[in-house]
């Protein structure tokens, strides 16, 4: 004997669960992905490098004297970290490589043209097969002109007083004192930047990472800034300044502060 099913009314019976509604993406967090994508390409590579072996891996500290006349110093690297100091007349100054390789010794190059000294270290043309790159340890007088560019690496310069210019792939640049002008744009990487006395000029430029600049409180600056989001500007502004700030964020904070 079959036992008959029983029916529920149609106004009693449960609707089938909705699906999990898809996570909710706020177009900002783009700008995060990219540096996760970057990191996560720089970790690969890292872990490419640490898988040479550690007996075709050497390093050695390879010095300069500054040659008698430079106006300008121009430090340019594929890879690496770069220090830079200015000190006082009378205080001497010194350049050194820390080199890391492996298969071959790179060398460290210091050259000098009409007063323009440039750093350089030659790594073969495959860096795949190994690695090789230098940490720079630079003192120099404190009102020479300096230049940098490096594709990845940390910069951090303290005591100029002259003009700096920082062109960077992936890296943050630190800069501390008095600089005439300061020119510093990196792909990938904060900026700080604190100056003891105003710049003619100051332009510091971020694709992905923050930009901080610390000012003198006692003047007005002729301010410019773009980003994401508004700036965070505690420093006065005026347009008819005789310092000229541009400050620029792709991906990340602007704050100006006075110090």
């Amino acid at each position: 004997m079959t036992t008959p099913t029983p029916q529920v009314p149609a106004d009693r019976v449960s609707p089938p669960p909705s699906p999990p509604s898809a996570p909710r993406y706020d177009p900002r967090h783009r700008g995060l992905r990219v540096v996760g994508a970057t990191v996560a390409g720089l970790l690969t590579l890292g872990l490419a490098v640490g898988t040479v072996p550690e007996m075709v891996r050497d390093s050695q500290t390879q010095s300069f004297t500054l040659p008698e006349g430079t106006r300008e110093l121009r430090i340019v690297g594929d890879a690496g970290d770069v220090d830079l100091r200015g000190v006082a007349a009378g205080v001497p100054t010194g350049i050194s490589a820390e080199k890391h390789w492996s298969f071959r010794e790179p060398h460290a190059r210091a050259e000098t043209s009409d007063g323009v000294t440039t750093l350089t270290m030659d790594c073969p043309g495959f860096p795949a097969l190994g690695q090789c790159y230098a940490d720079w340890d630079v003192a120099v007088p404190e009102d020479l002109t300096v230049v940098v560019r490096t594709s990845v690496g940390d910069v951090d310069a303290a005591g100029l007083t002259g003009d700096v210019v920082v062109r960077s792939s992936v890296g943050g640049v630190k800069v501390a004192g008095a600089p005439s002008s300061l020119d510093v744009t990196t792909s990938v990487g904060d900026v700080e930047a604190v100056l003891t006395s105003p710049a003619e000029r100051l332009v510091a430029r971020s694709a992905v990472g923050d930009v901080r600049v610390t000012l003198p409180g006692d003047v007005a600056y002729d301010l410019r800034t773009t980003g994401m989001d508004p700036a965070d500007v505690r420093v006065e502004t005026s347009s008819t300044s005789d310092y000229e700030v541009v400050l620029n964020s792709g991906v990340g904070s602007i704050v100006v502060t006075a110090g």
